[in-house]
């Protein structure tokens, strides 16, 4: 008798515990373009704002280097179109010089002794993927001859565990489930330098049309496609050096200027199922906010849902170099490209140093869970690009629901 009671009284308080889910939050925050030897201005404010996570972008230091002349240049240019080219990117490599194996190290090793970093270290979790300037070379690709090397150097400078299965494979590539309440969070780490082909114009940045281009390569791919179908994740952020959304864009590097492999990225993340999917990238040295609508394409360009998805991209560029602190004549000319070609799926730009923060946020009661709508129904991410100061350029709230169908 008296222990029934209890028993069955018990039951209802945990039951009456497990609905009383209390609200639940992550920051993460995120930035890329970061030149070690000069001051870094937004460590302490990432400190203030104790992100449970930083993570990486890419061109986290600077290991390639300018030539110093024209005339260097020029020598160059001469040389690669006489067959005698000095490194494996021929006229490619005319303006930058290739990292060594051991620049890249001491880039690295600057990096860590900046005091701000140091203590971030301390106090939240480091993770990050990379683009070309810390990978070796400008737009660099699968034919940079130090790549496995610049590949142990940067894990080294993320202190991967020895062990660790990404220390084995051919790239940075990885994933991060991150967890708060009942609720879980995935960070999907993308590589779009090691296993990279080779751009098919130079200097011209014509799209290229060519089946064989990509830039993830076979097991990446295989790698991303099993990431998103097995994840019960409220939230995928899917991290590229690169943009990904922004098409067209003559003057830098994007997804768009491989199409088909843009359009199967697309197609991976629309019919995998995952939801809370947003894209992070960094790379173009200001902040961006990108929105498509897209229906899922199957390979047999099929539509395979009945209605649109909304896609967003956040780009957060120029931790201590962006277009806003170039001459007022650079800044001009980024205006005037930007207003006689305009990009079709911005919604916010700003040019100041930045880096971007996201909050998630979950209401009491909501719990994880691929299945019925209603489980993960209720969370939001606010998105803000924070500015040197401090200040916020931008900040607006997506429902986690928006990102899911």
């Amino acid at each position: 008798g008296m222990i029934h009671v209890v028993v069955v009284a018990l039951i209802a308080s945990l039951a009456r515990v497990c609905a009383d889910a209390p609200p639940a939050s992550m920051r993460l925050m995120l930035g890329s373009c970061n030149k070690a030897n000069v001051e870094q201005p937004f460590w302490g404010e990432i400190a203030r704002r104790a992100p449970a996570a930083w993570i990486w972008m890419g061109d986290n230091v600077y290991a390639d280097t300018k030539r110093l002349s024209y005339r260097e240049t020029f020598k160059e240019l001469s040389n690669s179109f006489q067959g005698k080219a000095t490194t494996p990117f021929g006229v490619e490599s005319s303006v930058f010089i290739m990292a060594t194996a051991e620049r890249i190290r001491q880039q690295y090793e600057m990096q860590r002794r900046v005091p701000g970093y140091q203590k971030l270290m301390k106090s939240s979790r480091i993770l990050g993927t990379w683009d070309d300037h810390d990978f070796g070379i400008n737009d660099g690709d699968r034919r940079y001859p130090f790549r496995d090397m610049s590949q142990d150097l940067f894990l080294d400078f993320l202190d991967e565990p020895l062990e660790s299965g990404r220390r084995k494979q051919k790239g940075v590539y990885t994933s991060h489930t991150l967890q708060v309440g009942g609720h879980k969070v995935r960070v999907v780490l993308l590589d779009v330098r090691f296993h990279k082909t080779p751009y098919c114009s130079w200097p011209a940045r014509l799209p290229c049309m060519d089946e064989e281009k990509d830039f993830l390569g076979p097991d990446q791919w295989k790698w991303l496609n099993e990431t998103l179908q097995n994840s019960d994740s409220d939230f995928n952020l899917i991290i590229s050096g690169i943009q990904i959304l922004p098409e067209l864009r003559w003057q830098g590097e994007n997804w768009s200027r491989f199409p088909l492999a843009r359009k199967r990225l697309l197609n991976t993340v629309l019919n995998s199922g995952a939801r809370g999917v947003l894209f992070a990238s960094g790379d173009v040295h200001f902040a961006e906010i990108s929105r498509a609508v897209c229906r899922p394409v199957s390979d047999k360009s099929e539509v395979c849902a009945a209605h649109q998805r909304e896609l967003w991209e956040v780009t957060s560029s120029g931790m201590t170099h962006s277009w806003g602190t170039h001459s007022r004549f650079m800044q001009t000319a980024l205006k005037v490209v930007m207003t006689v070609h305009p990009y079709y799926y911005q919604q916010y730009l700003y040019t100041g140093l930045n880096i971007a923060q996201m909050d998630l946020q979950w209401p009491a009661n909501s719990t994880r869970g691929r299945g019925g709508k209603e489980e993960g129904e209720g969370g939001d991410v606010t998105i803000k690009v924070v500015t040197k100061n401090g200040s916020e350029a931008v900040s607006f709230r997506l429902p986690l629901q928006l990102l899911s169908d």
